[in-house]
């Protein structure tokens, strides 16, 4: 030592992650032979950061229109029943007329019958 006091000073770097770096980088704390393959790898996750945002908003477009695809399938569940329940009471009501009708001619022909034979 040449007899000179060196002094050692202690940097708090705020924050976390790649905030913390991008603060040392700027304070030359780093080696500007690593600086920077940080910056590199920092670009990198702001591109990766985009991109999952992006997808996000793709994810949750698509389940947007799953849930309208769902709501579309369903309806159209609930339109055939109804259309085949109709359909039942329409076979149901033609029957039950036609019994009516058959009961309906039997009795009057066994009406005039009756008033053939009896006068």
């Amino acid at each position: 030592m040449d007899g000179k006091q060196q002094r050692a000073s202690v940097i708090m770097l705020r924050g976390h992650g790649e905030e913390r770096l991008r603060q040392a980088i700027i304070q030359g704390l780093v080696r500007e032979e690593i600086a920077a393959d940080v910056d590199e790898v920092l670009r990198q996750i702001d591109s990766v950061k985009r991109s999952n945002r992006l997808l996000n908003e793709d994810v949750c477009h698509q389940k947007k229109e799953l849930d309208r695809f769902k709501q579309i399938y369903y309806d159209a569940i609930r339109d055939a029943q109804k259309a085949k329940d109709r359909k039942k009471r329409n076979q149901d009501a033609v029957m039950y007329a036609f019994v009516v009708g058959t009961i309906f001619i039997i009795v009057l022909v066994s009406m005039m019958i009756c008033r053939l034979i009896f006068g």
